[in-house]
């Protein structure tokens, strides 16, 4: 039996799920009017961090990183001196990226 203020929540399609003790970088929405968020994009903005073979630290989304930049972020970026590392992370198809270029790209568009 549950009390008149417990809410119960299962798992809802299309959203990502998390796990204890595992390393996330997120990228929020803003907060709703109930005081909740949620990943941007749901899927594309909930990275696992893991580590590599070679002990580096990488991430990916629930999409695996397909499409991640392009459009305006791609205009924003050309304007931004790149590291030959994180040139390269923008031109990327897909896949694991490693999260200091992730993280130091991401900085640059948000610029």
């Amino acid at each position: 039996q549950v009390g008149e203020n417990v809410m119960l929540f299962s798992r809802v399609p299309g959203l990502p799920v998390y796990q204890e003790q595992q390393e996330y970088l997120l990228f929020l929405n803003g907060d709703s009017e109930l005081g909740l968020t949620s990943p941007v994009g749901l899927f594309q903005g909930a990275f696992r961090v893991a580590v590599d073979i070679y002990g580096r630290k990488v991430a990916m989304n629930g999409l695996e990183n397909r499409g991640l930049f392009r459009d305006a972020d791609a205009t924003r970026l050309a304007k931004q001196p790149l590291t030959e590392a994180e040139s390269q992370l923008i031109q990327q198809v897909s896949g694991p990226m490693l999260l200091h270029d992730l993280i130091s790209v991401v900085q640059k568009v948000m610029d």
